[in-house]
C-alpha cells in the first residue's frame, strides 16, 4: 500500500494515461504526445525506444522516447515516423548521420523510411575507415545513449505514469542546467570541443609542414619521413580524413594554420559554437500538474498490455549451495 501511494498503481495509471497526454498537451503546446491502443489488454510489460542525439558541447541530448508493447520494425517505423516528422521531415533528417547497436527491427526500418541515409553502428561493428564526412562527428560507440539508460533505470521499473513524469522531470531540469551553464560561462567555443582542438594543437609540435602553394601542404612526421599527409586549407581537409569525419582540425592540418598565421579556432564549424548550444536549450519544458488537476477526457480506460511469453525454454533460478 504504501509503494503504491509512493510511486503510483500500475493498472491505475495506465487508466489515466489519454488524461496524462492531455496534461502535457496543455502545459508544454506544441510538443507531440502520441498514444495508441491496441484493442488486446493485458497487464505489465513493454519496451522503452529512445532517439539521442550529441549537443554542440558532443554530449548527451535526448530529443525522444516512447513505451510500446514490443521492440520490432512496425514500432521503430511508428516512432521514427513521428521523429522524423518532428526534426523537420525527411529532407532534414536525410542528412543526418543515425547510429545504432542494431536493435531489432531499427536497421529496416530507418532504410524504409530514409533510404540510403549514412547510418553507424556500435564499434563491435564498425570503424571510422568507413565513416563518411556528413556526421561531424567521429564517435565509434553508442555511449550516450549508455548514459541516459543509466540515467533513468530506476525509473524503468515503475508504473507508466511515474516513469514517464520521471523521465521528463530529468529532462525539464537538464535543459534548465544547461541554459543556466551556458549563461554563467564566457566562451566563443564549446568547452569540450576546444579541450579537443588543445589536444591536437600539442601534436602539432611533431610535424613538419612544407608548403606547395596556395593553401596546399605536405605535413611529415619529424622522426618517420614516411609519415606524411597532404592538407588543403582551403577545402578544409586532411588526407588523415580526422579533420573532415570530426569537424576539429587534426594536428597535421593545425601546424599548416600555424605556418599560414592561421587561427585554428577560425575553421571550427558552427555547430560547435555558444550561439549553436544557446539556440538548442532555448526551448522550454514546462512544467505540469498532479493527477489531481488533470482533466477527465471522454477516451476509454487503457488497460496494461498483455505479459509476452519468450521464446524458448524458460530460465530456471537455482538456489546456490552454501
Amino acid at each position: 500500500m504504501a509503494t503504491k501511494q509512493l510511486i503510483g498503481d500500475f493498472k491505475e495509471q495506465y487508466r489515466r494515461i489519454h488524461d496524462y497526454a492531455h496534461e502535457l498537451l496543455r502545459s508544454n503546446p506544441g510538443s507531440t504526445v502520441k498514444v495508441e491502443v491496441d484493442s488486446v489488454n493485458g497487464e505489465y510489460k513493454g519496451e522503452l525506444l529512445t532517439a539521442i542525439g550529441r549537443d554542440p558541447n558532443d554530449q548527451m541530448l535526448p530529443l525522444a522516447y516512447a513505451i510500446v508493447e514490443v521492440e520490432n520494425k512496425d514500432t521503430w517505423s511508428w516512432f521514427l515516423q513521428l521523429l522524423v516528422q518532428d526534426l523537420g521531415g525527411n529532407e532534414v533528417c536525410g542528412r543526418c548521420t543515425w547510429m545504432s547497436d542494431q536493435q531489432k527491427g531499427l536497421m529496416h526500418a530507418i532504410d524504409e523510411l530514409l533510404p540510403r541515409v549514412d547510418q553507424r553502428f556500435c564499434m563491435r561493428y564498425w570503424s571510422r575507415s568507413l565513416f563518411t564526412n556528413q556526421a561531424v562527428c567521429d564517435s565509434l560507440d553508442n555511449n550516450i545513449c549508455e548514459a541516459f539508460n543509466s540515467v533513468i533505470v530506476l525509473a524503468r521499473g515503475k508504473p507508466i505514469i511515474t516513469m514517464l513524469e520521471e523521465i521528463r522531470l530529468y529532462l525539464m531540469k537538464h535543459w534548465a542546467t544547461n541554459r543556466t551553464k551556458v549563461a554563467a560561462m564566457e566562451f566563443t567555443i564549446c568547452p569540450k570541443i576546444n579541450t579537443m582542438l588543445m589536444e591536437e594543437s600539442n601534436l602539432f609540435r611533431y610535424w613538419i609542414p612544407s608548403w606547395s602553394g596556395r593553401k596546399l601542404f605536405e605535413v611529415r612526421h619529424v622522426a618517420v619521413m614516411s609519415n606524411k599527409f597532404t592538407v588543403d586549407l582551403e577545402s578544409q581537409k586532411c588526407s588523415c580524413r580526422k579533420w573532415k569525419i570530426s569537424g576539429i582540425p587534426c594536428c597535421h592540418a593545425i601546424v599548416a594554420m600555424n605556418y599560414y598565421n592561421e587561427d585554428p579556432k577560425n575553421f571550427i564549424p558552427s555547430c560547435f559554437t555558444r550561439s549553436t548550444y544557446e539556440a538548442t536549450y532555448a526551448a522550454m519544458i514546462y512544467p505540469v500538474n498532479g493527477q489531481l488537476l488533470w482533466e477527465k477526457t471522454s477516451f476509454v480506460d487503457v488497460l496494461p498490455p498483455l505479459i509476452r511469453k519468450l521464446p524458448g525454454r524458460p530460465k530456471k533460478k537455482r538456489k546456490l549451495e552454501a
